[in-house]
């Protein structure tokens, strides 16, 4: 793993860039962004299905998909961190928010090793999309260039094969699971790019209650997609880490 990881800083990163938090100088063995004390820790074990982290080793899933309580649209999600590390919250804060977009390139790299790790292998990658108006109002959508960033590193290319259709100055991240999923319905449109029999894998920073990356997901699948995978840069869902 430490080969693969030292690989892909020199494919992604030039010599001499910093931590993303405290400025002190990177070696290689940290792509991601995170000097060795900065570095949070990473999800530990996670439902195989939704992402969710997951405090008994032995589990294999949340209780949410054993029991089959929600209708997912998905095969499989994960993440590689998780969202309550204050260190998480700030990089997605700074690249959603704070116009840092060029933490899309570390970003993408533990989201690189995740993807690889589960052993998937999407003939396309593609995005949660933004609706025009909040494009415009941010310069750009974090999560395509999260996708494409991914797509570098992987080796896979990137589509934009939704649209948003709806647009609230609330986002779905500050509304409870019920009103995220009633808010979302009929939200996303395809684009009418081919993903038939393909394996997808959707992009965006947070996982969080699932709506987002789940309406997305149907839409692909109404698509004709085979599978559709979510790769996100951390999950809310849980709270266990190494």
């Amino acid at each position: 793993m430490n080969i693969v990881r030292k690989t892909i800083a020199k494919l992604v990163y030039p010599d001499g860039l910093r931590c993303i938090l405290c400025g002190g100088e990177l070696d290689g063995e940290y792509p991601d962004g995170y000097c060795r004390a900065c570095s949070p820790k990473r999800v530990a074990h996670c439902c195989e299905i939704c992402g969710t982290t997951l405090s008994d080793p032995y589990r294999n899933y949340c209780d949410r998909c054993l029991y089959g309580y929600d209708k997912l649209y998905f095969d499989g999600a994960r993440a590689p961190f998780p969202y309550a590390d204050e260190h998480v919250k700030n990089i997605v804060w700074q690249i959603k928010y704070g116009g840092k977009n060029y933490l899309a390139g570390y970003m993408a790299v533990p989201m690189a090793e995740v993807v690889r790790a589960a052993g998937w292998q999407p003939d396309i990658i593609t995005y949660v999309p933004l609706h025009k108006k909040r494009f415009k109002e941010r310069g750009y959508n974090q999560a395509e260039l999260l996708a494409r960033s991914l797509g570098e590193i992987i080796a896979v290319p990137v589509t934009g094969t939704l649209e948003k259709l709806t647009y609230s100055r609330t986002t779905a991240t500050r509304m409870g699971r019920q009103d995220r999923e009633e808010m979302l319905r009929g939200s996303f449109a395809l684009t009418g790019a081919d993903i038939k029999n393909k394996t997808v894998l959707l992009t965006d920073d947070v996982l969080t209650s699932r709506a987002t990356a789940n309406e997305c997901a149907k839409m692909l699948r109404l698509g004709k997609a085979k599978r559709v995978y979510i790769i996100t840069y951390a999950t809310s869902r849980g709270d266990k880490v190494l």
